[in-house]
């Protein structure tokens, strides 16, 4: 009968030292990186591509199924592209999506 408790409770501490770590390691090695600003030139608007200018400083992107027509001063349904003074602008140019 010790054993078996002696066993569940050995089983328990494995456990619990190996859900701390696990922790542990997300504070301090996924956290950092996850709210770690961008580096300097990575990021910065570039003028897109796949898109048509339209009239009165309108354009629209061609790159997805949404073809989205942006008004002056506006961004698209991606949140990434934006229209300033009748040019399309990534927002994401140079940044990584995975590392």
């Amino acid at each position: 009968m010790d054993t078996k408790r002696w066993k569940s409770r050995l089983r328990l501490g494995i456990e619990l030292v190996a859900l701390i770590a696990f922790i542990v390691v997300g504070v301090l090695v996924i956290l950092p990186r996850t709210f770690s600003p961008p580096p300097s030139s990575a990021g910065t608007p570039a003028e897109a591509r796949y898109y048509t200018k339209l009239e009165g400083k309108r354009v629209q992107c061609q790159l997805c199924f949404r073809r989205c027509i942006i008004e002056q001063g506006q961004r698209g349904e991606c949140r990434v592209r934006e229209n300033r003074e009748g040019t399309l602008y990534s927002l994401v140019y140079g940044l990584h999506n995975s590392e």
